[in-house]
């Protein structure tokens, strides 16, 4: 797993872009959001498939991304 990018949201979840297809043996096509305490949060799913590598991240102002 390479993290290239990482991004707190405002909700103090951590999103984490870069070269990589899974993060805790979960499918995530180079985008994983981890909970605050840095765990995988179970309700993310990386909308980049096939696999595409991620080299940066935006948090907008309305906490999307």
């Amino acid at each position: 797993m390479v993290a290239r990018r990482i991004e707190v949201q405002a909700d103090g979840k951590i999103l984490v872009g870069g070269d990589f297809d899974q993060h805790n043996g979960q499918d995530s096509w180079g985008l994983a959001r981890l909970d605050p305490d840095g765990s995988a949060d179970p309700a993310f799913t990386s909308p980049f498939y096939p696999y595409a590598p991620v080299f940066a991240i935006a948090v907008q102002a309305d906490g999307r991304s």
